[in-house]
């Protein structure tokens, strides 16, 4: 094995030996942390609250973000306590109330298109108003 293998190999081992204690410090709640603010931030772009959100709007992504929170939540609250999960529930909450107000927002548009669609001068299923 020449210098180069030599020194290539030295570096792989010392990378090898960084990512074990790197892994030896990680502990699966740092994950679940991790997790739970990718879940938050993307249920909330998912539910399309906002101009720049609307268009990618998918509140089945936004619902299976909030079950998987919820499931979360759960197992954490299990295994550290109540006081742990304290802001991730008040997240959740806030979540939820969003993903009903997205959800009357989505029928209200689907309204609107469809009364837009319907010939003048006939009423739509909701009635004239």
């Amino acid at each position: 094995m020449n210098e180069k293998q030599q020194g290539d190999k030295a570096g792989e081992e010392a990378s090898a030996r960084e990512l074990l204690e790197e892994l030896g410090r990680l502990h699966t709640v740092h994950l679940a942390d991790e997790m739970i603010g990718r879940l938050l931030e993307f249920g909330a772009l998912k539910l399309g609250l906002s101009d720049e959100t609307r268009a990618i709007r998918d509140l089945d992504d936004a619902r299976l973000a909030v079950e998987l929170l919820r499931g979360v939540a759960d197992v954490l609250e299990r295994e550290r306590g109540e006081a742990v999960v304290r802001p991730l529930r008040a997240g959740l909450a806030q979540m939820q109330l969003d993903y009903a107000r997205a959800v009357r927002a989505d029928a209200e548009e689907k309204l609107s298109a469809a009364a837009g669609d319907a010939p003048a001068g006939e009423e739509t299923e909701t009635g004239a108003e």
